[in-house]
């Protein structure tokens, strides 16, 4: 199973700025990088789903609890634009006149903001989630 989140990474190696435009190779690059990262998403879906036998609202806490979390670290340490540019092979040097990502990292930034806000949110439920099942567990013990 986690041999499967790999075929698609080999997206991140066609050197797409070689034969295309900028513009083009940088929407290419950022089109492959949500390819992959979907793909894995989806594989851990599935493996909540499978493996772990979980309901619906819990795969939704589990899926979202490292995603928020990552984003959440990267927009408090002011890394979100740097990882970002380094996964999407993206330059990393931008004059005024090369304002192409702007629209790119207005989307970071906004999962960045969204991310933030919901961070406590999905923390609690995942708590919460622990708890209904420490007290689950704690029951079916002392029926025992």
């Amino acid at each position: 199973f986690v041999g499967l989140t790999s075929p698609l990474a080999w997206l991140y190696a066609i050197p797409v700025e070689r034969f295309t435009s900028m513009d083009f190779a940088i929407s290419a690059n950022v089109l492959f990088l949500a390819i992959v990262a979907s793909w894995r998403v989806a594989l851990y879906v599935q493996f909540l789903r499978k493996v772990g036998k979980l309901s619906i609202e819990k795969i939704i806490v589990m899926s979202l609890l490292p995603l928020v979390g990552i984003m959440f670290a990267l927009m408090v340490l002011n890394l979100e634009n740097a990882v970002f540019e380094i996964m999407a092979g993206l330059e990393t040097e931008r004059t005024d006149k090369e304002l192409i990502h702007d629209n790119v990292y207005g989307f970071v930034f906004f999962l960045g903001i969204l991310s933030i806000m919901a961070a406590p949110l999905v923390f609690l439920l995942y708590l919460g989630l622990c708890f209904q099942q420490w007290r689950r567990r704690h029951k079916e013990n002392q029926e025992k």
